[in-house]
């Protein structure tokens, strides 16, 4: 994937999101598509290929996400979406985004 540098397999689509963002200084409207896939190596580990965005990734169990969560993630756990139903126990990577304020110089 562009963001992670990982080679994924058995990629499946999950759920659609619809993401209002009224209240920031550019409001805005995203529909965020959210898919599920499988490293295609278990031992290949995510790179923060977009450095000036990402302050890196990391691996959660899907009942022990941090806060706070990117958006769209929210919303997804909010309705009570599981993404890993009819899944054998995988975890799911996300990345620490910086907001404008704090992006690295």
């Amino acid at each position: 994937m562009e963001e992670t540098g990982l080679v994924i397999e058995k990629i499946e689509f999950l759920t659609v999101t619809n993401n209002l963002f009224l209240q920031e200084p550019k409001p805005s409207h995203y529909v965020n598509i959210f898919v599920r896939g499988f490293v295609a190596d278990p031992l290949q580990l995510p790179k923060n290929l977009e450095p000036n965005k990402c302050g890196g990734w990391d691996w959660y169990d899907w009942n022990n996400l941090p806060k706070p969560l990117f958006g769209p993630l929210e919303v997804m756990a909010r309705s009570g979406f599981d993404p890993l139903a009819h899944a054998e126990a995988i975890k799911v990577g996300t990345c620490t985004y910086y907001s404008d304020s704090v992006l690295p110089k």
